[in-house]
Protein backbone atom coordinates (compact mmCIF):
# COMPACT_ATOMS: atom_id res chain seq x y z
CA UNK A 1 0.00 0.00 0.00
CA UNK A 2 1.60 3.08 -1.28
CA UNK A 3 2.11 6.35 1.18
CA UNK A 4 -0.36 8.08 -0.61
CA UNK A 5 -2.78 5.81 0.03
CA UNK A 6 -2.39 6.04 3.56
CA UNK A 7 -2.71 9.67 3.55
CA UNK A 8 -5.90 9.33 1.44
CA UNK A 9 -7.25 6.94 4.47
CA UNK A 10 -6.56 9.00 7.45
CA UNK A 11 -7.78 12.75 5.50
CA UNK A 12 -10.91 10.75 4.96
CA UNK A 13 -11.34 10.25 8.81
CA UNK A 14 -11.34 6.88 10.61
CA UNK A 15 -9.71 4.69 7.86
CA UNK A 16 -6.78 3.71 9.83
CA UNK A 17 -9.07 2.71 12.89
CA UNK A 18 -11.26 0.85 10.44
CA UNK A 19 -8.31 -1.22 8.93
CA UNK A 20 -7.11 -1.76 12.78
CA UNK A 21 -10.57 -2.95 13.81
CA UNK A 22 -10.14 -5.21 10.57
CA UNK A 23 -7.06 -6.99 11.85
CA UNK A 24 -8.25 -7.38 15.29
CA UNK A 25 -10.95 -9.21 13.94
CA UNK A 26 -9.44 -11.78 11.82
CA UNK A 27 -6.91 -12.23 14.52
CA UNK A 28 -9.32 -12.91 17.12
CA UNK A 29 -11.01 -15.14 14.50
CA UNK A 30 -7.84 -17.12 14.33
CA UNK A 31 -7.63 -17.91 17.58
CA UNK A 32 -10.98 -18.82 18.13
CA UNK A 33 -10.20 -21.77 15.58
CA UNK A 34 -6.88 -22.54 16.49
CA UNK A 35 -8.56 -22.85 19.83
CA UNK A 36 -11.61 -25.12 18.60
CA UNK A 37 -8.58 -27.24 16.87
CA UNK A 38 -6.77 -27.62 19.85
CA UNK A 39 -10.52 -28.33 22.11
CA UNK A 40 -11.60 -31.12 19.43
CA UNK A 41 -8.12 -32.82 19.06
CA UNK A 42 -8.00 -32.90 23.05
CA UNK A 43 -11.38 -34.58 22.74
CA UNK A 44 -9.96 -36.94 20.22
CA UNK A 45 -6.77 -37.72 22.84
CA UNK A 46 -9.42 -38.36 25.39
CA UNK A 47 -11.16 -40.74 22.99
CA UNK A 48 -8.12 -43.18 22.56
CA UNK A 49 -7.13 -42.95 25.92
CA UNK A 50 -10.66 -44.42 26.81
CA UNK A 51 -10.11 -46.56 23.61
CA UNK A 52 -6.72 -48.37 24.97
CA UNK A 53 -8.75 -49.54 28.30
CA UNK A 54 -11.73 -50.84 26.19
CA UNK A 55 -14.09 -48.15 27.60
CA UNK A 56 -15.69 -48.01 24.04
CA UNK A 57 -18.88 -45.95 25.27
CA UNK A 58 -16.66 -43.17 26.69
CA UNK A 59 -14.17 -42.85 23.48
CA UNK A 60 -17.09 -42.88 21.68
CA UNK A 61 -18.51 -39.41 23.51
CA UNK A 62 -15.13 -38.09 22.99
CA UNK A 63 -15.15 -38.73 19.65
CA UNK A 64 -18.11 -37.71 18.83
CA UNK A 65 -17.25 -33.99 20.59
CA UNK A 66 -14.00 -34.24 18.68
CA UNK A 67 -16.58 -34.27 15.21
CA UNK A 68 -18.99 -31.72 16.72
CA UNK A 69 -15.93 -29.41 16.71
CA UNK A 70 -14.48 -30.05 14.04
CA UNK A 71 -15.88 -32.70 11.40
CA UNK A 72 -12.81 -31.96 8.74
CA UNK A 73 -10.79 -33.91 10.28
CA UNK A 74 -10.68 -37.67 8.81
CA UNK A 75 -8.50 -39.24 11.65
CA UNK A 76 -11.38 -38.18 14.36
CA UNK A 77 -14.72 -40.29 11.81
CA UNK A 78 -11.36 -43.20 11.51
CA UNK A 79 -11.24 -43.55 15.33
CA UNK A 80 -14.97 -43.30 15.79
CA UNK A 81 -15.55 -46.28 13.18
CA UNK A 82 -13.03 -48.21 15.48
CA UNK A 83 -15.31 -47.92 18.45
CA UNK A 84 -18.35 -48.52 16.83
CA UNK A 85 -16.82 -51.66 15.36
CA UNK A 86 -16.20 -52.54 19.05
CA UNK A 87 -19.75 -51.57 20.05
CA UNK A 88 -20.77 -53.57 16.85
CA UNK A 89 -22.70 -51.02 15.26
CA UNK A 90 -21.20 -51.62 12.09
CA UNK A 91 -23.57 -49.28 10.00
CA UNK A 92 -22.26 -46.49 11.72
CA UNK A 93 -18.61 -48.03 11.62
CA UNK A 94 -18.99 -48.14 7.53
CA UNK A 95 -20.90 -44.26 7.20
CA UNK A 96 -17.98 -43.42 9.38
CA UNK A 97 -14.98 -44.85 7.50
CA UNK A 98 -16.26 -44.03 4.28
CA UNK A 99 -16.36 -40.55 5.46
CA UNK A 100 -12.83 -40.67 6.71
CA UNK A 101 -11.36 -41.75 3.28
CA UNK A 102 -13.49 -38.89 1.49
CA UNK A 103 -12.26 -36.71 3.70
CA UNK A 104 -8.99 -38.00 3.35
CA UNK A 105 -8.29 -40.70 0.61
CA UNK A 106 -4.64 -41.65 1.90
CA UNK A 107 -5.44 -42.55 5.72
CA UNK A 108 -4.42 -46.45 5.81
CA UNK A 109 -5.66 -46.26 8.94
CA UNK A 110 -9.06 -46.51 7.91
CA UNK A 111 -8.54 -48.39 4.94
CA UNK A 112 -7.66 -50.82 7.82
CA UNK A 113 -10.34 -50.56 9.83
CA UNK A 114 -12.94 -50.68 6.72
CA UNK A 115 -10.91 -54.32 5.85
CA UNK A 116 -11.66 -55.57 9.41
CA UNK A 117 -15.53 -54.64 9.35
CA UNK A 118 -15.78 -56.27 5.94
CA UNK A 119 -13.55 -59.34 7.09
CA UNK A 120 -16.51 -59.46 9.93
CA UNK A 121 -19.34 -59.51 7.57
CA UNK A 122 -18.13 -62.16 5.63
CA UNK A 123 -17.38 -59.37 2.68
CA UNK A 124 -14.08 -60.82 2.19
CA UNK A 125 -13.06 -59.46 -1.66
CA UNK A 126 -13.86 -56.04 -0.81
CA UNK A 127 -11.60 -56.44 2.86
CA UNK A 128 -9.08 -57.91 0.51
CA UNK A 129 -8.85 -54.67 -1.52
CA UNK A 130 -8.90 -52.61 1.50
CA UNK A 131 -5.88 -54.43 3.67
CA UNK A 132 -4.11 -54.19 -0.13
CA UNK A 133 -4.61 -50.52 -0.31
CA UNK A 134 -3.83 -50.00 3.54
CA UNK A 135 -0.54 -51.68 2.98
CA UNK A 136 0.65 -49.93 0.38
CA UNK A 137 0.05 -46.72 2.41
CA UNK A 138 1.83 -47.39 4.78
CA UNK A 139 4.70 -48.66 2.75
CA UNK A 140 4.31 -45.15 1.07
CA UNK A 141 5.12 -43.73 4.23
CA UNK A 142 7.85 -45.38 5.19
CA UNK A 143 5.81 -47.83 8.23
CA UNK A 144 6.85 -51.15 7.01
CA UNK A 145 5.81 -53.10 9.61
CA UNK A 146 1.95 -51.93 9.55
CA UNK A 147 2.44 -52.65 5.97
CA UNK A 148 3.25 -56.13 6.31
CA UNK A 149 0.77 -56.89 8.91
CA UNK A 150 -1.79 -55.54 6.24
CA UNK A 151 -0.82 -57.52 3.57
CA UNK A 152 -0.72 -61.07 5.94
CA UNK A 153 -4.09 -60.41 6.74
CA UNK A 154 -4.69 -60.20 2.53
CA UNK A 155 -2.90 -63.21 2.71
CA UNK A 156 -5.06 -65.10 5.37
CA UNK A 157 -7.82 -64.48 3.05
CA UNK A 158 -6.66 -65.44 -0.17
CA UNK A 159 -2.84 -67.32 -0.01
CA UNK A 160 -3.03 -67.41 -3.61
CA UNK A 161 -2.55 -64.05 -4.62
CA UNK A 162 1.03 -63.48 -5.73
CA UNK A 163 0.81 -59.59 -5.15
CA UNK A 164 0.37 -59.93 -1.75
CA UNK A 165 3.46 -61.74 -1.39
CA UNK A 166 5.58 -59.27 -3.20
CA UNK A 167 4.60 -56.59 -1.71
CA UNK A 168 4.85 -57.98 1.76
CA UNK A 169 8.52 -59.55 0.54
CA UNK A 170 9.33 -55.46 -0.37
CA UNK A 171 8.13 -54.45 3.33
CA UNK A 172 10.43 -57.36 4.71
CA UNK A 173 13.13 -56.61 2.30
CA UNK A 174 13.08 -52.62 3.84
CA UNK A 175 13.24 -53.89 7.53
CA UNK A 176 15.96 -56.05 6.19
CA UNK A 177 14.33 -59.35 7.04
CA UNK A 178 16.26 -60.92 4.06
CA UNK A 179 15.00 -64.37 4.75
CA UNK A 180 11.51 -63.48 5.09
CA UNK A 181 11.45 -61.10 2.24
CA UNK A 182 13.14 -63.98 -0.06
CA UNK A 183 10.89 -66.58 0.47
CA UNK A 184 7.42 -64.27 0.29
CA UNK A 185 9.19 -63.43 -3.77
CA UNK A 186 9.87 -67.19 -4.34
CA UNK A 187 6.27 -67.97 -3.27
CA UNK A 188 5.22 -64.72 -5.84
CA UNK A 189 6.45 -66.61 -8.30
CA UNK A 190 6.10 -69.61 -7.87
CA UNK A 191 2.00 -68.82 -7.74
CA UNK A 192 1.89 -66.69 -10.88
CA UNK A 193 3.84 -66.28 -14.49
CA UNK A 194 2.37 -63.03 -15.13
CA UNK A 195 3.46 -59.73 -14.60
CA UNK A 196 6.61 -60.56 -12.04
CA UNK A 197 8.51 -57.58 -12.93
CA UNK A 198 8.27 -56.32 -9.38
CA UNK A 199 8.84 -59.68 -7.43
CA UNK A 200 11.81 -60.28 -9.80
CA UNK A 201 13.32 -56.64 -8.94
CA UNK A 202 12.53 -57.47 -4.93
CA UNK A 203 14.58 -61.14 -5.11
CA UNK A 204 17.09 -59.36 -7.09
CA UNK A 205 17.96 -56.77 -4.23
CA UNK A 206 17.34 -59.30 -0.99
CA UNK A 207 20.06 -61.49 -3.81
CA UNK A 208 22.28 -57.77 -3.97
CA UNK A 209 22.16 -57.38 -0.27
CA UNK A 210 23.03 -60.87 0.70
CA UNK A 211 26.16 -60.82 -1.72
CA UNK A 212 24.79 -63.48 -4.32
CA UNK A 213 25.49 -61.53 -7.36
CA UNK A 214 24.83 -64.20 -9.87
CA UNK A 215 21.63 -64.44 -8.75
CA UNK A 216 21.04 -61.25 -8.40
CA UNK A 217 21.87 -59.83 -11.85
CA UNK A 218 20.15 -63.03 -13.31
CA UNK A 219 16.86 -61.76 -11.17
CA UNK A 220 17.60 -57.87 -12.50
CA UNK A 221 17.64 -58.92 -16.39
CA UNK A 222 14.39 -61.17 -15.12
CA UNK A 223 12.73 -57.41 -14.06
CA UNK A 224 13.84 -55.68 -16.84
CA UNK A 225 12.35 -58.68 -19.37
CA UNK A 226 9.03 -58.27 -18.01
CA UNK A 227 9.05 -54.80 -17.43
CA UNK A 228 10.25 -54.14 -21.54
CA UNK A 229 7.43 -56.93 -22.09
CA UNK A 230 4.83 -54.94 -20.71
CA UNK A 231 6.35 -51.21 -22.15
CA UNK A 232 7.34 -50.16 -18.91
CA UNK A 233 10.11 -49.16 -19.98
CA UNK A 234 11.13 -46.49 -17.48
CA UNK A 235 11.59 -48.98 -14.50
CA UNK A 236 13.17 -51.39 -17.65
CA UNK A 237 15.76 -48.27 -17.90
CA UNK A 238 16.01 -48.02 -14.03
CA UNK A 239 16.95 -51.76 -13.60
CA UNK A 240 19.33 -51.79 -15.84
CA UNK A 241 20.99 -48.90 -14.52
CA UNK A 242 21.31 -50.60 -11.34
CA UNK A 243 22.72 -54.61 -12.98
CA UNK A 244 24.97 -52.54 -15.07
CA UNK A 245 26.66 -50.92 -12.01
CA UNK A 246 26.90 -54.43 -10.60
CA UNK A 247 28.74 -55.63 -13.93
CA UNK A 248 28.56 -54.15 -16.86
CA UNK A 249 29.76 -56.97 -19.41
CA UNK A 250 27.26 -58.80 -18.02
CA UNK A 251 25.99 -60.97 -21.19
CA UNK A 252 22.06 -60.64 -20.80
CA UNK A 253 22.54 -56.63 -19.21
CA UNK A 254 23.85 -56.18 -22.60
CA UNK A 255 21.59 -57.42 -24.40
CA UNK A 256 18.65 -55.70 -22.54
CA UNK A 257 20.88 -52.53 -23.04
CA UNK A 258 20.59 -53.21 -27.07
CA UNK A 259 17.12 -53.85 -27.23
CA UNK A 260 16.12 -50.66 -25.31
CA UNK A 261 18.59 -48.22 -27.54
CA UNK A 262 17.13 -49.80 -30.66
CA UNK A 263 13.02 -50.42 -29.78
CA UNK A 264 13.01 -47.49 -26.94
CA UNK A 265 15.50 -44.91 -27.84
CA UNK A 266 15.96 -45.59 -31.80
CA UNK A 267 19.20 -44.86 -31.12
CA UNK A 268 20.37 -47.58 -33.59
CA UNK A 269 24.41 -46.85 -33.63
CA UNK A 270 24.57 -47.38 -29.65
CA UNK A 271 22.44 -50.72 -30.11
CA UNK A 272 24.81 -51.54 -32.65
CA UNK A 273 27.54 -51.31 -30.67
CA UNK A 274 25.92 -53.08 -27.63
CA UNK A 275 25.51 -56.54 -30.18
CA UNK A 276 28.60 -56.10 -31.67
CA UNK A 277 30.38 -55.93 -27.95
CA UNK A 278 28.04 -59.14 -27.45
CA UNK A 279 29.16 -60.63 -30.64
CA UNK A 280 32.52 -60.38 -30.23
CA UNK A 281 33.43 -60.11 -26.87
CA UNK A 282 31.46 -63.12 -25.54
CA UNK A 283 31.49 -66.98 -26.53
CA UNK A 284 28.12 -67.48 -25.40
CA UNK A 285 25.81 -64.26 -25.82
CA UNK A 286 22.52 -64.64 -24.94
CA UNK A 287 19.59 -65.20 -27.62
CA UNK A 288 22.73 -65.01 -30.22
CA UNK A 289 19.90 -65.51 -33.35
CA UNK A 290 17.85 -62.81 -31.82
CA UNK A 291 21.36 -60.21 -31.37
CA UNK A 292 22.19 -61.21 -35.13
CA UNK A 293 18.76 -60.18 -36.06
CA UNK A 294 19.08 -56.92 -34.57
CA UNK A 295 22.14 -55.86 -35.42
CA UNK A 296 21.16 -56.71 -38.87
CA UNK A 297 18.14 -54.31 -38.46
CA UNK A 298 20.38 -51.64 -36.49
CA UNK A 299 22.53 -52.22 -40.45
CA UNK A 300 19.64 -52.10 -42.56
CA UNK A 301 18.01 -49.10 -40.65
CA UNK A 302 21.13 -46.87 -41.60
CA UNK A 303 21.47 -48.59 -45.25
CA UNK A 304 24.41 -51.08 -44.90
CA UNK A 305 22.65 -53.79 -46.73
CA UNK A 306 25.56 -56.25 -47.09
CA UNK A 307 26.24 -55.96 -43.49
CA UNK A 308 22.64 -56.64 -42.38
CA UNK A 309 22.21 -59.76 -44.55
CA UNK A 310 25.30 -60.88 -43.33
CA UNK A 311 23.90 -61.13 -39.98
CA UNK A 312 20.52 -61.95 -41.04
CA UNK A 313 22.14 -64.95 -42.87
CA UNK A 314 23.79 -65.70 -39.49
CA UNK A 315 20.63 -65.63 -37.08
CA UNK A 316 18.63 -68.22 -39.97
CA UNK A 317 21.74 -70.57 -39.61
CA UNK A 318 21.32 -70.01 -35.37
CA UNK A 319 17.87 -70.95 -36.07
CA UNK A 320 16.47 -71.96 -39.44
CA UNK A 321 12.85 -70.81 -38.81
CA UNK A 322 13.01 -67.71 -37.47
CA UNK A 323 10.59 -65.60 -39.40
CA UNK A 324 12.03 -62.02 -38.13
CA UNK A 325 15.23 -63.06 -40.16
CA UNK A 326 13.31 -64.22 -43.01
CA UNK A 327 11.08 -61.15 -43.33
CA UNK A 328 14.25 -58.55 -42.75
CA UNK A 329 16.13 -60.55 -45.06
CA UNK A 330 13.86 -60.60 -48.15
CA UNK A 331 12.91 -56.94 -47.41
CA UNK A 332 16.62 -55.82 -48.54
CA UNK A 333 16.47 -58.21 -51.35
CA UNK A 334 13.38 -57.59 -52.55
CA UNK A 335 13.21 -53.22 -52.14
CA UNK A 336 17.14 -52.68 -52.11
CA UNK A 337 19.17 -55.53 -54.05
CA UNK A 338 16.14 -56.50 -56.62
CA UNK A 339 17.22 -59.85 -56.11
CA UNK A 340 13.82 -61.84 -57.23
CA UNK A 341 15.42 -64.82 -56.92
CA UNK A 342 16.44 -64.80 -53.21
CA UNK A 343 13.46 -62.50 -51.97
CA UNK A 344 10.89 -65.17 -53.37
CA UNK A 345 12.86 -67.97 -51.52
CA UNK A 346 12.92 -65.75 -48.21
CA UNK A 347 9.21 -65.00 -48.45
CA UNK A 348 8.17 -68.53 -49.22
CA UNK A 349 10.33 -69.82 -45.98
CA UNK A 350 8.62 -67.26 -43.86
CA UNK A 351 5.27 -67.92 -44.75
CA UNK A 352 6.48 -71.83 -44.65
CA UNK A 353 7.48 -71.55 -40.77
CA UNK A 354 4.20 -69.00 -40.07
CA UNK A 355 1.85 -71.77 -40.29
CA UNK A 356 2.84 -73.25 -37.40
CA UNK A 357 3.84 -70.46 -35.01
CA UNK A 358 1.26 -67.67 -36.14
CA UNK A 359 3.47 -64.50 -36.26
CA UNK A 360 2.69 -62.80 -38.99
CA UNK A 361 -0.37 -60.57 -39.56
CA UNK A 362 -3.19 -60.73 -41.88
CA UNK A 363 -1.41 -57.64 -43.57
CA UNK A 364 2.00 -58.52 -43.13
CA UNK A 365 1.06 -62.29 -45.39
CA UNK A 366 -0.90 -60.08 -47.95
CA UNK A 367 2.17 -58.23 -48.66
CA UNK A 368 4.46 -61.33 -48.73
CA UNK A 369 1.93 -62.86 -51.54
CA UNK A 370 1.95 -59.79 -53.65
CA UNK A 371 5.73 -59.53 -53.37
CA UNK A 372 6.15 -63.21 -54.27
CA UNK A 373 3.60 -62.37 -57.27
CA UNK A 374 6.15 -59.74 -58.55
CA UNK A 375 9.21 -62.47 -58.29
CA UNK A 376 7.26 -65.15 -59.55
CA UNK A 377 6.45 -62.64 -63.02
CA UNK A 378 10.30 -61.49 -63.11
CA UNK A 379 11.54 -64.86 -63.52
CA UNK A 380 12.04 -66.17 -66.99
CA UNK A 381 11.03 -70.01 -67.91
CA UNK A 382 14.42 -71.75 -66.23
CA UNK A 383 13.99 -69.80 -63.31
CA UNK A 384 10.12 -70.85 -63.06
CA UNK A 385 10.88 -74.23 -63.77
CA UNK A 386 13.61 -74.35 -60.43
CA UNK A 387 11.22 -72.95 -58.06
CA UNK A 388 8.76 -75.35 -59.01
CA UNK A 389 11.23 -78.08 -57.93
CA UNK A 390 11.74 -76.42 -54.69
CA UNK A 391 9.04 -75.56 -53.33
CA UNK A 392 5.74 -77.75 -51.75
CA UNK A 393 3.47 -76.10 -53.56
CA UNK A 394 4.78 -76.51 -57.12
CA UNK A 395 7.23 -79.67 -56.76
CA UNK A 396 4.24 -82.19 -57.63
CA UNK A 397 3.89 -80.37 -60.94
CA UNK A 398 7.61 -79.56 -61.19
CA UNK A 399 8.67 -83.51 -61.13
CA UNK A 400 5.89 -84.43 -63.17
CA UNK A 401 6.86 -82.11 -66.16
CA UNK A 402 10.51 -83.45 -65.31
CA UNK A 403 9.16 -86.95 -65.99
CA UNK A 404 7.21 -85.97 -68.60
CA UNK A 405 10.92 -84.09 -70.38
CA UNK A 406 12.40 -87.78 -69.19
CA UNK A 407 9.66 -89.93 -70.44
CA UNK A 408 9.57 -88.08 -74.62
CA UNK A 409 13.48 -88.56 -74.85
CA UNK A 410 13.08 -91.84 -73.61
CA UNK A 411 10.34 -92.91 -76.34
CA UNK A 412 12.28 -90.75 -78.53
CA UNK A 413 15.57 -92.79 -78.21
CA UNK A 414 13.40 -96.11 -78.26
CA UNK A 415 12.29 -95.08 -81.49
CA UNK A 416 15.44 -94.90 -82.41
CA UNK A 417 16.94 -97.56 -80.95
CA UNK A 418 13.80 -100.06 -82.32
CA UNK A 419 14.73 -98.88 -86.39
CA UNK A 420 18.00 -99.69 -85.56
CA UNK A 421 17.33 -103.07 -83.91
CA UNK A 422 17.01 -105.32 -86.94
CA UNK A 423 15.11 -108.12 -84.61
CA UNK A 424 12.85 -105.28 -84.00
CA UNK A 425 11.84 -103.41 -87.04
CA UNK A 426 9.63 -100.93 -84.49
CA UNK A 427 6.55 -102.83 -84.34
CA UNK A 428 3.03 -101.36 -84.06
CA UNK A 429 2.75 -103.92 -81.20
CA UNK A 430 5.89 -102.80 -78.94
CA UNK A 431 5.72 -99.63 -79.60
CA UNK A 432 2.51 -99.68 -77.76
CA UNK A 433 3.84 -101.39 -75.36
CA UNK A 434 6.18 -98.80 -74.38
CA UNK A 435 3.48 -96.16 -74.82
CA UNK A 436 1.00 -98.14 -71.91
CA UNK A 437 4.24 -98.91 -69.85
CA UNK A 438 5.09 -94.69 -69.86
CA UNK A 439 1.30 -93.71 -68.98
CA UNK A 440 1.37 -96.82 -66.10
CA UNK A 441 4.33 -94.81 -65.01
CA UNK A 442 2.64 -91.20 -65.08
CA UNK A 443 -0.75 -92.62 -63.41
CA UNK A 444 2.03 -94.00 -60.83
CA UNK A 445 2.81 -90.31 -59.74
CA UNK A 446 -0.60 -89.19 -60.14
CA UNK A 447 -1.43 -91.72 -57.65
CA UNK A 448 1.52 -90.37 -55.57
CA UNK A 449 0.19 -86.97 -55.87
CA UNK A 450 -3.24 -87.89 -54.43
CA UNK A 451 -1.94 -89.38 -51.66
CA UNK A 452 0.09 -86.26 -51.08
CA UNK A 453 -3.10 -83.80 -50.78
CA UNK A 454 -5.09 -86.04 -48.79
CA UNK A 455 -1.95 -85.96 -46.51
CA UNK A 456 -2.21 -90.04 -45.88
CA UNK A 457 1.95 -90.40 -46.97
CA UNK A 458 4.83 -88.40 -45.47
CA UNK A 459 6.14 -85.78 -47.68
CA UNK A 460 9.47 -86.75 -47.80
CA UNK A 461 8.12 -90.62 -48.65
CA UNK A 462 6.61 -88.90 -51.59
CA UNK A 463 9.80 -87.02 -52.99
CA UNK A 464 11.17 -90.23 -52.88
CA UNK A 465 9.04 -92.16 -54.68
CA UNK A 466 8.74 -89.68 -57.28
CA UNK A 467 12.64 -89.17 -57.86
CA UNK A 468 13.07 -92.90 -57.62
CA UNK A 469 10.24 -93.06 -60.88
CA UNK A 470 12.52 -90.58 -62.62
CA UNK A 471 15.79 -91.87 -61.89
CA UNK A 472 14.06 -95.42 -63.27
CA UNK A 473 13.18 -93.52 -66.34
CA UNK A 474 16.35 -91.73 -66.56
CA UNK A 475 18.04 -95.20 -66.59
CA UNK A 476 15.58 -96.84 -69.12
CA UNK A 477 16.45 -93.85 -71.37
CA UNK A 478 20.49 -94.16 -70.97
CA UNK A 479 19.74 -97.88 -71.91
CA UNK A 480 17.72 -97.05 -74.46
CA UNK A 481 20.69 -94.51 -75.84
CA UNK A 482 23.29 -97.07 -75.56
CA UNK A 483 20.88 -99.39 -78.16
CA UNK A 484 20.65 -96.57 -80.44
CA UNK A 485 24.24 -96.08 -80.77
CA UNK A 486 24.88 -93.06 -78.77
CA UNK A 487 28.29 -93.83 -76.95
CA UNK A 488 26.92 -93.40 -73.01
CA UNK A 489 29.96 -93.75 -70.36
CA UNK A 490 29.45 -96.93 -67.98
CA UNK A 491 29.91 -94.15 -65.19
CA UNK A 492 26.92 -92.47 -65.86
CA UNK A 493 24.62 -95.44 -65.95
CA UNK A 494 26.92 -96.85 -62.73
CA UNK A 495 26.67 -93.38 -60.63
CA UNK A 496 22.32 -93.36 -61.38
CA UNK A 497 22.20 -97.05 -60.47
CA UNK A 498 24.02 -96.28 -57.09
CA UNK A 499 21.39 -92.90 -56.66
CA UNK A 500 18.74 -95.53 -57.32
CA UNK A 501 19.99 -97.88 -54.24
CA UNK A 502 20.47 -94.51 -51.95
CA UNK A 503 16.97 -94.00 -52.66
CA UNK A 504 15.58 -96.95 -52.20
CA UNK A 505 17.75 -97.38 -48.34
CA UNK A 506 16.24 -94.16 -47.49
CA UNK A 507 12.72 -95.09 -48.79
CA UNK A 508 12.95 -98.67 -46.62
CA UNK A 509 13.89 -96.41 -43.15
CA UNK A 510 11.62 -93.66 -43.86
CA UNK A 511 8.52 -93.59 -41.35
CA UNK A 512 5.14 -93.64 -42.23
CA UNK A 513 2.74 -90.76 -41.26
Amino acid sequence: MSYKFWIKFDIHGGGVIAFLIALIITFSLANKVTFANEESDAHNKSGDAHFHVADYTKALEEYTAAINIDNKVARYFSNRAWTYIHLKNYDAAKKDFDTAIQIDEKLSNAYRGRAELYRIQGNLEESKKDFTKAGSLYYETGNYSEGAEDFTKAIEIDSENSGYYTKRGWDYFKLKKYVEAENDFDKALRLSDDNNAYAYEGRAQVYKETEKFEDAKNDFCNAIEEYYNNADYDSAKAVLKTVMALDNSYARALYWAGMIEHNVDKNYKKAVEYYTTLIDNLKNPYKPEVIYCNRGEGYLLQHDYDAAINDFSKAIDIDPTYIGAYKRRAEIYFYHKKDYSSAFADYKEALRFDKNQKILSYEEKEIFEKNTKVCWDAFNFLERFKMKLRYPEYKLYGLLGALFVVIVVDYILGLVGDLRDPQVHLTFGLALQKLVAKMLLLLFTDIVGVFDKSQLVAFSIRDIILTLAILYELLYTLNDATRAGIPIPNWLSDLVKKVINMFEGIFQRAPSR
